[in-house]
């Protein structure tokens, strides 16, 4: 039997959502098409093939940055030409989705990271309709573990975007987009845990630690999945981090006792900076546990002495909370770009090639 023929059920005009036949006059007729089989009602639809050689050659790119430049425009024309044919509405959810993906991937790298470039906004569009189809038709195409993963790039837009609104608006405005994009992904047991962090920072930042504490055990109680990446992880020690800091005996003393004791008792913003790095960092690695428990043991003496000397408290900011301040400053902008990074990486890169068989499987390429 030849491969058009094999691949006949998967490339037909009558080929419904889930891989049900659609044709009334075929043996098949409702029934789970069998991609290996045919029917002399076949009647083929090239959008089905578009599709399929758009979904291969993602998979071809995936590794090869000089294959991707080659490649990667054709494959963003040929699924925007699949879509505009017509294709059944499953595999048209997945083809809005990976043209979103690419198409954001592609614009980011082209406009030197400008968030505010109309066209990372239309790239996201197109995911969120994806997922919104998927919903209201019941397909389960982000059910699957494979391409729930691939959610985490539509999360990292979304926490672009809010970085954008926050600059130009305000905190409570960038939290409230947050919180209405989260309803994109509410028929799925959890959205993306880089939205759920950026949230929970949020809240830390707006003084709000209650919701702070929902959100990082929320994030704790989403299953570990085989596909999850560097990111679901650093959210997952973000929360534990977060979570263990609110259970610690010296939770009544969470302040800085030496930068208070040098800035003040007021809420210095570098009193803030060090208590973020302090929770957000420190306490999310085991190293950085120790070091809080250590500084928590000796710091408060070292505080007397501070509140006694004008001249000690000079030197303390001159030569080590001033370089303390900028190392920290530096390694917080250097990991809030991790979302930014997770746009510049294609979501099938990060599959194996096993797993990237079964995405072409699972459409009939």
């Amino acid at each position: 039997m030849s491969e058009d023929i094999k691949v006949k059920c998967g490339r037909c005009k009558h080929k419904l959502p889930k891989e049900i036949c659609g044709c009334p006059e075929s043996p098949y007729y409702n029934q789970r098409i069998d991609m290996s089989g045919s029917c002399d009602f076949f009647e083929h639809n090239p959008a089905q093939s578009l599709y399929s050689s758009a979904l291969a050659r993602c998979v071809l790119i995936s590794g090869d940055e000089e294959l991707r430049a080659e490649l990667e425009t054709e494959v963003l024309k040929d699924l925007e030409t699949a879509i505009e044919l017509g294709l059944c509405e499953d595999d048209e959810v997945y083809a809005k989705f990976t043209w979103g993906q690419h198409h954001l991937t592609r614009t980011y790298q082209q406009s030197s990271g400008d968030i505010d470039d109309p066209e990372l906004s239309r790239g996201a569009e197109h995911m969120e309709q994806a997922v919104l189809m998927d919903s209201k038709g019941g397909y389960g195409v982000f059910s699957e573990p494979v391409h729930t993963a691939e959610l985490r790039y539509l999360g990292a837009a979304y926490v672009l975007f809010s970085s954008s609104i926050k600059e130009r608006d305000d905190l409570d405005s960038a939290i409230a987009y947050l919180e209405e994009k989260l309803h994109v992904f509410d028929y799925l047991p959890t959205p993306p845990l880089v939205m759920l962090q950026t949230i929970g920072e949020m809240y830390a930042d707006n003084g709000d630690p209650q919701s702070k504490q929902q959100i990082a055990t929320r994030i704790l109680e989403t299953p570990v999945s085989s596909f999850d990446s560097e990111a679901e992880t650093r959210a997952r020690r973000w929360a534990e981090g977060q979570l263990q800091a609110l259970n610690s005996p010296n939770k009544k003393q969470s302040g800085c006792f030496i930068a208070t004791a040098v800035y003040g008792e007021g809420d210095s913003q570098e009193i803030k900076t060090l208590c973020y790095f302090r929770d957000n960092f420190l306490m999310t690695r085991p190293m950085g546990k120790l070091f809080v428990s250590f500084y928590y043991a000796v710091s408060p003496s070292v505080a007397k002495v501070l509140k006694r000397s004008e001249a000690s408290r000079k030197l303390v900011i001159r030569f080590l909370l001033r370089p303390v301040l900028t190392m920290v400053k530096h390694t917080i902008r250097k990991t809030n770009k991790s979302s930014r990074t997770l746009l510049e990486e294609d979501s099938v890169r990060r599959l194996d090639a096993p797993i990237s068989e079964m995405i072409i499987d699972r459409k009939g390429g």
